[in-house]
């Protein structure tokens, strides 16, 4: 796990979507609400980030090709990572949200989520 202070970490964010859409209008929400953003499209480039970083939550997709957020969770999950994740999808209703939970997602919101709401869910992961 890389070496990072909490202070370091609290407000780093990992958004995985492939929309670019989505993934730009979520960076400038958070990054507006002092955040500090990263973003990738792919769920192997998420998995390789956070062997390389920390972050304080991941926000992820649930259908992207290649490598979906599910598998993302359980890949997270299986190497011991803890890292907060909120799943933010539209195809929600493919899955239970209390099954996605079960799995290590911290919170699972529909997409499309107000900001008020994304951000009141992160306060309360990183503590703010």
């Amino acid at each position: 796990m890389p070496e990072n202070t909490p202070e370091t970490v609290a407000r780093k964010i990992l958004i995985v979507d492939d929309d670019d859409d989505v993934s730009s209008t979520l960076a400038e929400m958070l990054t507006a609400s002092g955040y500090e953003v990263t973003t990738t499209f792919s769920g192997r480039q998420a998995l390789g980030l956070t062997e390389s970083k920390r972050f304080a939550a991941i926000i992820l997709d649930l259908a992207m090709p290649g490598m979906g957020g599910i598998s993302v969770l359980h890949a997270l999950r299986d190497r011991g990572d803890q890292t907060p994740v909120v799943v933010l999808s539209a195809y929600l209703g493919m899955m239970d949200k209390d099954k996605i939970r079960e799995l290590g997602a911290r919170a699972v919101l529909d997409k499309p989520s107000g900001a008020d709401e994304i951000t009141a869910v992160l306060a309360e992961i990183t503590g703010d």
